[in-house]
């Protein structure tokens, strides 16, 4: 692991990168178990990738409840008594981290955290819950309907964006976590009005760029390719969605190789070499890829490790 540059002229990054060679396929892995910790076996697979990205499911049945779902645990009159949800899960990333860097010293941790939803099995949510004057709504005083029946962190507020940059703080400060991949980066919640919309996105986009210059590692922009302002690392999540490897693909990651940003290509999993999508996928990113570009493969949660 060493320490780079990367980002426009304008904004330059310093941060410590995954291992990456040319001499083989550089890979990484993104998904968690969610019943516990990986088994002595798969954990010492896991410790082969130059990065492993802990999802948000990592040890969700054990948190959640029984008789109560995800969506469901939410109690009381606002909605924002977690207590049947659990907590943390933030600390299972940190123990799985601790776990692998002690298999592997030179691995890239990363914890994902979502940049909008709070999601109430998080310690972040259960602190967001406890201030509803940080809860996200629109200029009406309505609260965001994102699609989900939980919280969102209101980044038009510096109050609001430090808790949540706290909780990512929190975590790479234990020295296990290098990094947190950023999910819904550059997107705002759906039920945001126009009037707010811009207000909130250039908040967010000023916390990420600060807790970039902040952590050991790399942030990710998940998860559509998007090169951010200030953010070390991008992620496509659905790589060879539409089969247009020509025109969506390849041009995107030519354009985060360009601006020196760290990539991640995820997509499925190559069981069969001989697959043409399988062989095309690869090619593309192949043909693309640059410095601290990895393929990554792998469901989101309940994946077997494999090498």
């Amino acid at each position: 692991m060493r320490s780079v540059l990367a980002g426009s002229p304008a904004a330059a990054l310093a941060y410590n990168t995954p291992q990456f060679s040319w001499d083989t396929l550089p890979v990484a892995y993104h998904s968690c178990n969610e019943t516990g910790y990986y088994s002595e076996d798969e954990m010492t697979i896991l410790a082969k990738y130059a990065s492993v990205t802990v999802e948000k499911y990592q040890a969700l049945k054990t948190l959640i409840a029984p008789g109560y779902t995800w969506t469901s645990c939410q109690q009381g009159k606002l909605k924002n008594d977690l207590t049947l949800c659990g907590c943390c899960e933030e600390d299972y990333h940190v123990e799985l981290g601790k776990r692998l860097k002690a298999l592997n010293p030179l691995i890239t941790v990363l914890s994902y955290m979502h940049s909008e939803l709070g999601h109430p099995w998080y310690h972040n949510a259960h602190e967001l819950a406890a201030h509803p004057e940080f809860w996200a709504r629109n200029s009406t005083g309505q609260l965001v309907d994102s699609g989900w029946p939980w919280f969102s962190f209101d980044h038009t507020q510096q109050e609001a964006s430090d808790l949540w940059e706290q909780s990512a703080l929190s975590v790479t400060g234990t020295g296990y976590v290098d990094g947190i991949f950023i999910d819904g980066c550059v997107k705002t919640p759906a039920g945001l009005t126009p009037d707010v919309r811009s207000s909130y996105a250039a908040g967010k986009a000023s916390m990420m760029k600060g807790l970039q210059a902040k952590v050991p590692g790399p942030l990710v922009c998940g998860s559509n390719g998007a090169v951010a302002d200030g953010v070390a690392a991008t992620q496509i999540q659905n790589w060879g969605k539409n089969g247009q490897w020509s025109t969506r693909e390849i041009p995107m990651l030519q354009r985060a190789v360009a601006a020196g940003r760290l990539f991640q290509a995820h997509g499925p999993c190559p069981a069969n070499a001989s697959d043409q999508t399988t062989i095309t996928n690869l090619a593309a990113f192949l043909v693309a890829m640059g410095p601290y570009s990895y393929w990554m493969c792998g469901g989101w949660n309940g994946v077997t490790p494999a090498w």
